[in-house]
């Protein structure tokens, strides 16, 4: 099979330590950075009116989810945007 040479997972047992020691910094490195960097949110939201006619065959509701998706399905709709907040 494979010697202690030329094993892959042999190998890279002995190199442990350092793997530990990079890590152990990037972990802590990203620790600090998270607690001294200033949070920032930022939400933005499109009000427009529902006015809908239902779809033939009892598909309104599909039609809904198609909205969501920006598909048309054939219904009219309007999409003007009356407010951005």
């Amino acid at each position: 099979m494979y010697s202690r040479d030329t094993n892959p997972l042999a190998r890279l047992w002995d190199k442990r330590l350092p793997i530990a020691l990079v890590s152990l910094v990037f972990g802590l490195l990203g620790a600090v950075y998270s607690l001294v960097v200033d949070e920032i949110y930022r939400a933005q939201i499109v009000v427009s009116p529902v006015t809908q006619k239902s779809l033939p065959g009892g598909l309104g509701q599909l039609g809904n989810l198609a909205a969501l998706a920006g598909i048309s399905v054939g219904a009219t709709s309007s999409s003007e945007s009356i407010a951005t907040l």
